[in-house]
């Protein structure tokens, strides 16, 4: 997600970071070669833009990569976390964005492409886009400790998904979702899932992959 303060490598860094470490890696040696090409074909006003560029632009892909290493292994962590500690408190006990990360590992693991929104910054109500089987579902997450989820969410969420033509909608969160906010979200294309419920999800998972 772009950020109006964000220069063009941080937005490349971004965008590595969303990509297996080994994509981004093997994009950074594309970049390399094809700006070095370019440099020794260019003349000499325009090779240092070529250069700065074969320089700066696999650079961001590996720092992309490593970014993408680290938030990995942090889902992993998450999720063996709740998985291991299946209490209330392992969800309530997670910062926002952690649990936005802890979300799109379990739908990961469920065979999902996730493509994160977190970060900081609006959202606009989708914090996950979720892609299988290609249909593209919206997801948002809620980390309440005592709030429970209303009506008012899942409507803002189904006119979210109807905007932008969504195939579904998901709204997770680790409380509860009132009994209005159920009736309402029956017979829609979506999806509520409460914090039993995900932990549910997760050490279902946690024991298909042992």
């Amino acid at each position: 997600r772009s950020r109006k303060n964000d220069g063009v490598l941080d937005l490349i860094i971004e965008m590595m970071s969303s990509l297996p470490w080994w994509v981004s890696l093997a994009l950074g040696g594309v970049l390399y070669a094809v700006f070095g090409h370019l440099r020794t074909n260019a003349n000499l006003m325009v090779q240092p833009i070529y250069y700065a560029g074969q320089i700066a632009l696999p650079l961001a892909c590996c720092i992309g990569a490593v970014v993408s290493v680290v938030r990995r292994k942090k889902r992993s962590q998450l999720f063996d976390q709740v998985a291991s500690s299946p209490g209330q408190d392992s969800l309530q006990q997670m910062s926002w964005r952690e649990f936005e990360m802890l979300v799109g590992e379990a739908f990961r693991l469920q065979g999902y492409s996730v493509e994160e929104n977190g970060g900081g910054g609006p959202d606009g109500g989708i914090d996950l886009v979720l892609w299988k089987d290609g249909r593209k579902h919206i997801a948002q997450c809620k980390r309440w400790k005592t709030y429970r989820v209303g009506p008012e969410i899942v409507r803002e969420q189904y006119g979210i998904m109807m905007s932008i033509a969504a195939d579904g909608a998901i709204i997770v969160t680790s409380g509860h979702f009132t009994e209005a906010a159920r009736k309402f979200a029956n017979n829609l294309l979506i999806r509520l899932i409460d914090g039993p419920e995900l932990r549910r999800m997760i050490a279902q998972r946690s024991e298909e992959r042992r």
